[in-house]
């Protein structure tokens, strides 16, 4: 099992930078910058919740539901094919 020290594990940090996109020395940067913010919010978190241990197994659930929900391929490719279209294509709603 990943290592889980924020809310999502370091597997899920990587599809999440993926999903960002960001390119060059950003795109370096992306997964350590988000798994220092997930790992300080779910520290904040800890810190107002009584019973933390009781409630964090749900939560690591509910996100591991999250990102079992989509793929990263498809959604990767639909905003790629995205930027194929003409510019005077309108977008259907």
């Amino acid at each position: 099992m990943e290592e889980r020290k924020g809310f999502m594990t370091p597997d899920q940090i990587k599809i999440l930078a993926k999903l960002i996109g960001l390119k060059g020395i950003y795109g370096l940067l992306a997964p350590s910058v988000l798994r220092l913010i997930d790992d300080l919010l779910l520290e904040k978190v800890k810190a107002k919740i009584p019973n933390a241990v009781d409630v964090l197994p749900v939560v690591y659930q509910i996100v591991d539901e999250i990102f079992n929900s989509f793929d990263v391929d498809e959604i990767l490719a639909a905003i790629e094919a995205s930027k194929q279209l003409p510019e005077e294509t309108p977008i259907p709603a």
